[in-house]
């Protein structure tokens, strides 16, 4: 495929979320307050079978490994920062929760930081395959790779059918890429360079928004550019890879987003890591929506300081769709694979005879409220659930939001029967939790599919 021009892809069904707090693109990008805690969450690594190499009080530097998957062994999670294991938090049955660092007062000098240089004596020219590989594993990046099925950390023996390379976000109040990647082409272009060095004769696939180039990648050789357009889902991976190469128990592929490429080039040329990340601050809560750019696994409730409205908040890591609460000294800290922090009122104020509303504030994607008439105009959406949860009622608002080529009613019956072969064939395989949140939101029933998904999954993967 010629990359000067790119498949264009027309995603029609979805939707945009009409929510208020967005930064403005093209804005100054802001550095917070040094974090004093960074952390790795566990819930962030889907099926994780900790086996911890550090206890609390013990130093770490930056990139030291904190754990590995017992299920995929030597295969690091890094540490993001240097200083002394604070904390290790278990849940039910042990479960681990999160390990917590205590940064120290010299965490960026490079004595505190592990260094990679000797892997890349020559450049990419002189790194062959296993090296590049290699280099991934023991420098933790292999994490920034997942796989569909199942959203797992892939094995570093294990060659996928397909690889996708997300450089777009249709997520409410994502930050834009071309924001994100502002002065990091040379590190992008370095990063695809290894990828496709690394996976051979594997397609790379790099997905970008329709009218939005990304100048240092289109003419990379061995990558095969695609566009998409249209509401939400158009950027997630799980449409992407449903269009172009979908995946199945037998044909697996790996993804991974355009920031952590970047890492990747960054690693390669310098031999040391990027613990950075752009993200957005956003949301009705927040009193001026920025861009930030932040360490990884960084406390969110520092983050934020000063920076909200009056009034109780939620703190979500991730976007309102798919993310997940971070907030407190166990879990409130910034994902592994989050480009967002969103916080929405907390408070849900109790309205007389509200049913019997008009709806003018209102949002909903039926025509139930006036507020359909205002076209163009965001809403200050917060965490009331209008409602408590009820029967599976299979109105038309899933199929309004669909962008998959799948039956959801179906799909969603059998998700929330645990009903692993119907969900099975209907394509749960090709999906991930932020493939469904569209479907959560609208439900009339207030279900979580996403979670259900997740169950199967698991189920479907460990019982072969």
């Amino acid at each position: 495929m010629g990359n000067a021009n790119p498949k264009l892809h027309t995603v029609r069904r979805g939707l945009t979320l009409p929510i208020n707090g967005a930064p403005a693109d093209g804005k100054e990008i802001l550095t917070p307050p040094t974090p004093t805690s960074l952390a790795i969450v566990a819930a962030d690594y889907p099926g994780l079978k900790p086996s911890l190499k550090v206890k609390v009080g013990d130093a770490v530097k930056r990139g030291q490994p904190l754990l590995e998957d017992r299920r995929n062994p030597g295969v690091p999670i890094v540490s993001p920062g240097a200083g002394v294991v604070a904390a290790i938090h278990r849940g039910e049955r042990r479960a681990l929760q999160s390990v917590v660092i205590a940064l120290d007062a010299a965490d960026t000098a490079e004595d505190n930081e592990l260094s990679y240089a000797a892997w890349r004596e020559g450049g990419l020219a002189e790194m062959n395959a296993g090296a590049l590989r290699e280099l991934l594993v023991q420098s933790g990046l292999w994490t920034a790779l997942r796989t569909r099925p199942f959203g797992r950390i892939p094995d570093p023996a294990s060659q996928p059918h397909a690889v996708f390379v997300t450089a777009m976000d249709t997520q409410p109040l994502a930050p834009a890429v071309a924001d994100v990647l502002a002065g990091q082409a040379s590190q992008l272009r370095l990063g695809l360079e290894a990828l496709v060095k690394m996976l051979g004769d594997v397609p790379v696939h790099f997905c970008r928004a329709d009218g939005a180039p990304v100048d240092a990648v289109e003419d990379v050789a061995g990558i095969q550019v695609h566009a998409f357009s249209g509401p939400h889902p158009a950027g997630n991976v799980g449409l992407h890879m449903h269009r172009i190469a979908p995946v199945s128990r037998t044909h697996v592929a790996w993804h991974i987003g355009c920031q952590d490429v970047a890492a990747i080039g960054h690693l390669v040329a310098t031999g040391k890591l990027c613990l950075e990340r752009v993200i957005s601050l956003a949301g009705p809560a927040v009193t001026h929506p920025a861009l930030y750019r932040v360490r990884m696994g960084c406390d969110v409730d520092g983050l934020v300081t000063d920076a909200l409205k009056p009034g109780a908040a939620a703190l979500i890591s991730g976007s309102v769709l798919s993310g997940r609460r971070a907030q407190g000294e166990i879990l409130g800290y910034l994902g592994r694979y989050h480009n967002q922090v969103t916080a929405l009122s907390d408070e849900a104020p109790r309205r007389f005879l509200g049913w019997l509303s008009p709806g003018w504030n209102a949002f909903s994607v039926t025509n139930l409220f006036v507020s359909k008439l205002r076209l163009g105009h965001r809403f200050s959406l917060n965490t009331d659930r209008n409602g408590g949860h009820r029967t599976l009622v299979p109105f038309g608002s899933y199929d309004k939001v669909n962008a998959f080529d799948l039956m959801p009613v179906f799909l969603l019956r059998a998700l929330i029967a645990q009903d692993l072969e119907s969900a099975e064939a209907l394509g749960c395989l090709e999906l991930d939790e932020e493939d469904l949140a569209l479907f959560t939101f609208v439900c009339p029933s207030k279900n979580e599919y996403g979670p259900a998904l997740r169950e199967v999954l698991n189920t479907i993967e460990r019982e072969g």
